[in-house]
């Protein structure tokens, strides 16, 4: 079995996947490892045999996957999180990889690690895999002579630092919920007021037919109405886009909403009656 998985490295590549992933969704007391549980396996795996890789072409694939990924949705979220607290989120992270930054020259400094180590073990703490594969990429095109057992001392550091750095986080986290005292049902209790928040969440099709409403915002429906529900689109005829909080609403406009069954049905008595929502032949150009 060992070496028809060192002679098809894609087979072992989607079996430490597979087997990751499975692991990720074991929870114990609400806690998991998520994706993380992969590079647990893969760790598992090579050290059953140092024989078992992967082509270069794969992991750079990966990364590369993975970087676009989140920055493709995380980029909304930032873009707006920094107009709302850009200067303060910015200082606290650089805060943070200051401190660990220092945190890493003190050990480097006390037990005497390679430049490539405590680089490696750096990323790894931070659970940064981009750091490491620019650490890496650094090496190779450095033309150092020893670049391949560089790049072996700063993967090992990574190996050895990232499930601390995830378990770490883990513990942490558990820790604060304690200290903190933190109350999740409290909490979601405070916020149904501004948003819809209901364990079952449904959606309606809503045809307006009062007048009342005609000319009318999104914004100002909301705030008139004191409505915990989130619209989705509006439509008239074959006509459709997405609603905005300055969408002003007209009689026969469809409106198509989210939220708790009766908060629902009450805004259905509000805007109008109940209708069906038209089929989309082409979705394209409401996908983010």
């Amino acid at each position: 079995m060992k070496d028809y998985l060192v002679e098809y490295p894609l087979l072992l590549l989607f079996l430490v996947v597979s087997l990751g992933y499975l692991l990720g969704n074991v929870k114990i007391k609400g806690n998991g490892l998520g994706v993380a549980a992969v590079l647990f396996t893969g760790l598992a795996f090579g050290a059953i045999d140092p024989r078992f890789s992967i082509p270069t072409i794969v992991f750079q694939l990966g990364l590369s996957i993975f970087v676009y990924s989140v920055g493709l949705s995380s980029g909304p979220v930032f873009f707006k999180a920094y107009k709302e607290n850009g200067a303060r989120d910015f200082l606290f992270a650089m805060s943070m990889l200051f401190l660990t930054g220092l945190t890493a020259a003190f050990f480097w400094w006390l037990f005497d690690f390679s430049a490539a180590t405590i680089t490696g073990v750096y990323s790894g703490s931070t659970t940064n895999t981009a750091a490491l594969a620019g650490v890496i990429e650094f090496i190779n095109q450095s033309g150092i002579s020893n670049a391949q057992g560089l790049e072996k001392e700063a993967v090992i550091g990574y190996t050895f630092s990232y499930p601390m750095g995830v378990l770490g986080g883990i513990f942490a986290i558990i820790i604060m919920e304690k200290l903190l005292k933190v109350d999740y049902q409290k909490e979601l209790e405070s916020l149904k007021d501004k948003f819809p928040l209901a364990d079952k969440l449904t959606s309606a099709t809503i045809r307006i037919t009062n007048s009342e409403i005609d000319g009318l915002n999104v914004r100002d429906l909301k705030q008139k109405y004191q409505l915990n529900v989130s619209f989705g689109r509006v439509f008239q005829g074959e006509s459709m886009s997405l609603v905005t909080w300055s969408t002003n609403l007209q009689l026969g406009d469809g409106l198509i909403a989210v939220g708790e069954k009766k908060e629902l049905e009450r805004l259905t008595e509000i805007l109008g009656v109940p209708t069906i929502s038209p089929t989309l032949s082409d979705n394209t150009k409401y996908d983010l």
